[in-house]
């Protein structure tokens, strides 16, 4: 199958010197199941949680238990605050987002929230902490990635996940890449209610503020997300998957196409917008491609052999990515080959991925996807993909 590997991986980093870049495995990949909890009946305090890192700006989420006067100090030397950005009043169980503009490319900065109770006189200062802008080609760098953390299934120990996400920021790393099935929750996908939705989401805040206060959340969808076309065509908007993309976009800010980033620029109903659910930039050496396995089919609920599909849209968009990026490394990103099939290079020969049927040997892509210049796989070998990761 060429040269093309899949991995899964918990943690890896990428790293460079003047003689050598190598890629370092940090840790074993493992699926951690923890058990049913809610934060609903405890104060959630502040979490803070950074997104959409760019050459010149990061994007800020603060989310306090009450209502807060809030603001943000930063600059590029520890302990002394060079920009400090308007006042907000915020809104119990709402999201204080603000952008960190201005910033210089290749260059740490650090922040703090500083907040107060409206009829209190003082304000507290948070606890300083620290954010990269986009590394310049050649410039070393880490990342981390994780996948499957489950925290709304009643098994597993609850304890790894804080503890592999207190790993990670021990790391410092640039940013983190989580690979799905970590908000959603489609083991009852007809009855589940909007605010069950939004629980599920407001629950891993308290997770994420361990580490994504320094290290930017990129979030790639799974399938226990539930956001795919079918269930999209389920009695909208009254449905897991407007629902859950709707709450992911309030709790969490994933990258949106701006110039610096490249992604789906179709807007979606009922509020939605732009789903913020696939997208790509570079990095330092590297080019970032994270792909949305599931939106795009719809004629069942867990799709099998051809039923599954990125879509023309977004499959057009991951070629031309491809082919015009120059970055020495590109790596790709998904939950799933073929959305809910497990394995590697046992399943890369099939269907859209591969362009076979299920027996491995009869083609059938040219039947099945008419107009598309070759399955998943060949296109990500052909245009030098290092690694795909799920």
């Amino acid at each position: 199958m060429a040269n093309l590997r899949s991995f899964d991986f918990d943690q890896f980093v990428i790293e460079h010197d003047k003689t050598r870049t190598y890629i370092r495995v940090i840790g074993l990949v493992c699926l951690v199941f923890l058990p049913l909890q809610t934060f609903s009946q405890a104060a959630i305090g502040l979490s803070e949680i950074l997104g959409r890192p760019t050459a010149t700006s990061v994007t800020t989420s603060a989310l306090f238990d009450q209502q807060v006067l809030v603001y943000f100090q930063y600059g590029a030397t520890r302990g002394a605050y060079t920009t400090t950005t308007t006042t907000q009043t915020s809104v119990v169980g709402q999201p204080v987002e603000m952008v960190f503009d201005n910033l210089q490319a290749n260059k740490r900065y650090y922040y703090r929230t500083c907040y107060k109770k409206p009829a209190d006189a003082a304000f507290i200062f948070g606890t300083e902490h620290s954010f990269h802008t986009q590394r310049t080609a050649g410039s070393a760098f880490r990342f981390t990635m994780e996948a499957d953390p489950h925290p709304y299934d009643k098994k597993g120990s609850h304890t790894l996940w804080p503890i592999a996400l207190k790993n990670q920021l021990a790391d410092t790393a640039d940013f983190l890449l989580d690979l799905g099935d970590t908000f959603g929750d489609d083991h009852n996908p007809t009855t589940i209610t909007s605010n069950e939705i939004r629980q599920l989401h407001l629950d891993n805040r308290p997770f994420f503020g361990l580490v994504c206060h320094s290290s930017p959340l990129f979030f790639c969808l799974g399938n226990h997300e539930g956001e795919s076309g079918y269930y999209l065509l389920q009695t909208p908007p009254n449905n897991l998957a407007v629902q859950g993309t709707l709450w992911r976009k309030f709790y969490y800010p994933n990258p949106t196409p701006d110039g610096f980033y490249s992604g789906n620029t179709t807007a979606e109903l009922f509020g939605i917008g732009l789903p913020h659910n696939y997208y790509a930039w570079e990095w330092g050496d590297a080019l970032f491609v994270v792909l949305d396995a599931y939106r795009y089919y719809t004629v069942n609920a867990k799709p099998r052999g051809w039923e599954w599909t990125l879509g023309k849209d977004q499959y057009d968009w991951l070629k031309r990515t491809l082919e015009t990026s120059k970055a020495k490394f590109k790596f790709v990103f998904a939950h799933h080959i073929l959305g809910e099939t497990r394995g590697g290079v046992a399943v890369a020969k099939t269907y859209e991925w591969g362009g076979y049927e299920g027996n491995g040997t009869t083609w059938g892509f040219t039947t099945n996807r008419p107009g598309w210049a070759m399955p998943v796989h060949q296109l990500m070998v052909k245009n030098g993909v290092n690694i795909f990761f799920q």
